[in-house]
């Protein structure tokens, strides 16, 4: 993308400009290489959900290298999170639980 269409973006409103914020660029890049090694590690079991993590892993390092140099798409879909262990068990158990109620509706 040049300089150009970078003013463009940022006109309409669809890039927003922000102080540089190296310290969570780097923790955005630790979670997309975190990302990444994940989907290696699940790849064989569960090819969508490797697919999944990976595009995810692109897109943080993309909104990482946006940061850094000042610039921030859409803050709550690209806002660094420092995600806690016993938070993915919670979200782990919900989506259990709604999977296996979607999963009785249809009768599977």
């Amino acid at each position: 993308m040049g300089e150009k269409e970078l003013r463009r973006l940022v006109t309409e409103n669809i890039v927003e400009r922000v102080e540089p914020d190296s310290d969570t660029a780097l923790q955005e890049i630790g979670t997309a290489r975190r990302h990444l090694e994940s989907a290696r590690r699940i790849a064989d079991d569960d090819p969508p959900g490797a697919f999944a993590m990976a595009y995810d892993a692109m897109r943080k390092a993309v909104a990482a290298h946006m940061r850094a140099r000042g610039y921030r798409v859409n803050q709550s879909e690209y806002e660094a999170l420092l995600i806690e262990p016993d938070e993915v068990e919670e979200i782990l158990r919900h989506a259990g639980v709604l999977v296996d109620a979607v999963e009785g509706d249809l009768g599977l």
